[in-house]
């Protein structure tokens, strides 16, 4: 009896040092556990040129706005995405083959496309504003029927200058030109993609010229991930950092480091 009862201590004592041990051991685990999740990157390709779109000398900006946004959404959302800069032929293909997990894209999120890809909400909107002269009457496309429009070679300005009931549609392949014209006169208003109008309007063209609308579409920048290809996660978490982001001001403070409208 004396016996058993001794043993049934010393197993009380072990049992006792055992605790915190195994406590430690769990500590441990769920730490490096942890650590190896925050240093799992998550591979991003990203066509700096932007194409199908065309940026010029606002590419960089662009670019610096990216990187900077893409840091303060990892950091609000624990998301360790890391850029990884492709060139346009190897972007979709890189992804569709998973050696990415997303792409940084200016293509439309079209019906074929939605069809294949999950789209995040827009990063940068850059369709066309309208732009009149600074004294004109015109405050929105409705009031320029009939009147004589330029629109952007190289972009869908022409499909919403096509809304306006007998308006005369004229293209044009050089932005400043074509604002110098419309500040003559040449034109009742033209279509401008916004990055380059509000860089022009808001500098050269200050007290002559004014934006009379936001951006008159939805093109933009935006992730894009393959349709159930597990990265779901990731688009939602990217949407919450972005959504926070524009919450808390710093959104807004990056654009204008960068230089962006």
């Amino acid at each position: 009896m004396i016996r058993r009862s001794r043993r049934i201590s010393e197993v009380r004592v072990k049992f006792k040092y055992l605790r915190p041990f195994s406590f430690l051991v769990l500590v441990v685990v769920a730490f490096c556990y942890g650590c190896s999740r925050e240093k799992q990157e998550i591979l991003v390709g990203r066509d700096a040129t932007w194409f199908p779109q065309q940026f010029g000398i606002y590419t960089s900006g662009i670019n610096a706005f990216v990187n900077d946004l893409v840091s303060e959404i990892n950091y609000k959302e624990g998301l360790n995405i890391s850029l990884v800069n492709q060139d346009w032929v190897h972007l979709f293909e890189n992804l569709d083959d998973k050696k990415t997990s997303g792409a940084f894209t200016s293509v439309f999120p079209s019906l074929e496309m939605l069809a294949r890809y999950q789209f995040s909400d827009p990063i940068l909107l850059t369709g066309p504003v309208l732009v009149v002269a600074e004294n004109s009457p015109y405050q929105s496309l409705q009031d320029l029927e009939g009147k004589l429009i330029g629109v952007y070679k190289f972009d869908s300005s022409v499909l919403i200058a096509q809304n306006v009931p007998s308006v005369v549609i004229d293209s044009y392949q050089h932005i400043p030109i074509a604002l110098e014209a419309l500040s003559t006169q040449r034109y009742d208003a033209l279509l401008v993609p916004v990055i380059e109008a509000t860089a022009l309007v808001e500098t050269a063209y200050k007290g002559r010229l004014r934006i009379a609308s936001e951006p008159l579409n939805e093109e933009g920048l935006r992730l894009v991930v393959l349709r159930g290809g597990g990265s779901d996660s990731l688009l939602e978490g990217f949407n919450a950092g972005l959504a926070k982001t524009r919450r808390s001001g710093r959104y807004k403070a990056i654009k204008m480091q960068s230089r962006l409208p």
